[in-house]
């Protein structure tokens, strides 16, 4: 074995062997935090659960440091929707020539090799004659060059960047935006362009290993819509509100309801699902015994979802439990457990078209049920009480947003019932029986991360600009509101009905921001 594959072997060990200590729950070091970095949407561990360090947090958010500020403006502003080109003269400002805040993907950054890596798209090619929304006539671009941007995640300074020419700017209301995040593994970071390409670079240097054919109904979208030059009035029905997923020797891409398993070597298709996953969700990876699974839910009117275990490398469902409500939000499992939606029984009223109905027509809101979870099988063993304020909504402006987070034998989640004022909660429960240890209002929005020992939650997730922070203690005895709210000095940019994930290691959280950059925060104390 030569110096370059030991040395690489050597450090996947040390990596398994750090990976193993932070998956039980136990505090590693800030150098081994880094090294297991951010190489997936999800996370280190495959479920949104940054590793624990031990570093002692501020209690006031606005004592809050900045780090640095990427130089790069490339990311993107994200939201580009019709609401964006509404007052005259913004087509040319977003997409001319001259574009300061040009709209960019939705997807959040990943963290690996001590690199942050984000794909984007930048408006780029021919200048067009562009019909507006006003029957005036504005020049800008409707073509993109796809791009995956490296930076040092301790500094902001670009290492490297790659833009390929043949992309598209989609139009794409405020729901179906460009939200694929790259993935990272054994040294290569993997992108996906706007037209379905699949990008293969080398994380250290960004040389291009392989890429993909773009699909054939993007291309035929794209060159349809080029024909006419009508500022937004392309389709985003692509399945682009999912990321993905490396597991079992396998490139997972979603595709709406599908998963492709695909040969990380050269792109080639291994294996095809349907009907697995909800048409919202990235695939969970789920490790048992240092085998790597896919654990999907599926959307569905209630009682026909389903959720399934699936070997990823030869693309097999191993078991699958139906009768389920649709599970629409991110699982995110323990080693033993994983919270799906089991159907409540109060209804929504007048829910809107989105919402998942039963035969009578009725939409029911969510519930969180817990399944024990084995390769062999599942077993639901507790659910919250059905009860107004433990609800979670099933429809348009929600969905994926609600979150469930399982840490330290301890459940946290962000319920949302009929009610604004006394429904919307922050709730604590016992993983193994669903006991509830604490039960909090919160304000507005669902998004939260547990940052070591607190709780960091976003007032609104939502729109980017609005972005506004408060912290809560995780121990359920003391779980209370530490801080006034937050808001960085500097608009940030969110996605909408699927989160924009945000990095965070040892104590730093890595933000997109609206003037198309990325901007690293400290929340230790000094």
């Amino acid at each position: 074995m030569n110096l370059m594959r030991y040395s690489a072997a050597l450090l996947i060990i040390v990596l398994s062997g750090t990976m193993a200590c932070a998956r039980d729950g136990k505090t590693v070091t800030p150098e081994q935090a880094w090294e297991l970095g951010w190489p997936t949407m999800q996370g280190p561990l495959g479920n949104f659960i940054p590793t624990k360090t031990g570093a002692e947090l501020v209690d006031d958010l606005s004592k809050a440091r900045l780090v640095w500020e990427s130089d790069e403006k490339n990311f993107g502003r994200a939201k580009h929707t019709t609401g964006s080109f509404k007052r005259k003269g913004k087509v040319s400002a977003l997409l001319g020539s001259d574009a300061v805040a040009a709209p960019g993907g939705w997807a959040g950054p990943i963290i690996a090799q001590g690199k942050l890596f984000a794909t984007t798209f930048r408006p780029a090619g021919k200048v067009y004659d562009i019909k507006t929304l006003f029957d005036t006539v504005e020049k800008g671009h409707l073509e993109a060059d796809d791009m995956l941007i490296a930076l040092d995640a301790k500094t902001g300074k670009t290492v490297w960047k790659a833009a390929e020419p043949g992309g598209f700017v989609w139009g794409v209301g405020k729901r179906g935006g460009f939200q694929v995040a790259p993935v990272y593994n054994k040294g290569v970071v993997y992108s996906m362009g706007t037209t379905g390409r699949i990008f293969a670079y080398s994380a250290a240097d960004g040389k291009k290993l392989w890429e993909t054919k773009p699909e054939s109904r993007m291309i035929a979208q794209r060159d349809k819509l080029l024909a006419r030059s009508h500022v937004l009035s392309a389709s985003s029905g692509f399945g682009w509100r999912q990321s993905m997923v490396f597991a079992g020797g396998r490139l997972i891409i979603p595709r709406k309801d599908a998963l492709l398993g695909r040969d990380p070597a050269d792109g080639k298709i291994k294996w095809t699902l349907n009907k697995v996953i909800s048409a919202w969700t990235t695939p969970c990876v789920w490790k048992h015994s240092d085998k790597e699974y896919l654990l999907c839910a599926t959307g569905g009117k209630p009682g026909q979802a389903k959720m399934h275990l699936i070997d990823p490398a030869a693309g097999k469902i191993l078991w699958t439990v139906e009768g389920l409500h649709a599970t629409q939000f991110n699982l995110a499992p323990s080693t033993t457990h994983v919270l799906v939606n089991v159907g409540s029984r109060i209804i929504k009223e007048k829910a809107n078209g989105s919402a998942p109905k039963n035969e009578e027509g009725d939409a029911p809101f969510g519930l969180p049920g817990a399944y024990r979870i084995t390769p062999k099988g599942a077993v639901l063993i507790w659910t919250f009480p059905d009860k107004p304020h433990f609800l979670l909504p099933t429809w348009n402006d929600t969905v994926a947003r609600p979150r469930i987070l399982i840490r330290d034998g301890l459940v946290y989640y962000s319920s949302e019932g009929p009610g604004k004022e006394t429904d919307r909660r922050l709730i604590v429960a016992r993983e193994e029986t669903g006991k509830v240890l604490a039960d909090q209002p919160r304000a507005n929005d669902f998004w939260f991360q547990l940052v070591e020992d607190k709780l960091l939650h976003c007032i609104d997730w939502s729109h980017g600009s609005r972005a506004s922070f408060d912290l809560y203690s995780t121990d359920p005895e003391k779980f209370k509101r530490l801080s006034d709210a937050w808001k960085p000095k500097q608009p940030l940019t969110t996605a909408y009905q699927v989160s924009m994930e945000p990095p965070v290691i040892a104590g730093r959280i890595f933000l997109r921001t609206e003037t198309g950059t990325i901007v690293c925060y400290d929340l230790t104390k000094k």
